[in-house]
């Protein structure tokens, strides 16, 4: 793993999508990022949106390891 893949994992792991953003997938990650801060804040009012939020945490590290290792 390269220092780029580092930086961009260690950004997904605090903003989700944003290591997408900075390894050039600039579509996936905003949209990950919008829908990760709709979820948090429906997430006040609904357990599922609790859930929903790790699972997008989640896919955003994954889809970020994968395009990192094909940079």
């Amino acid at each position: 793993m390269n220092q780029k893949s580092a930086i961009a994992l260690a950004l997904s792991f605090f903003l989700p999508g944003i290591g997408l953003v900075y390894l050039g997938d600039t579509q996936k990650g905003i949209g990950l990022f919008v829908s990760s801060i709709i979820c948090n804040l429906i997430s006040i009012y609904s357990f599922f949106f609790s859930i929903l939020v790790f699972v997008i945490w989640a896919y955003g590290m994954y889809a970020t390891y994968v395009e990192a290792n094909n940079v």
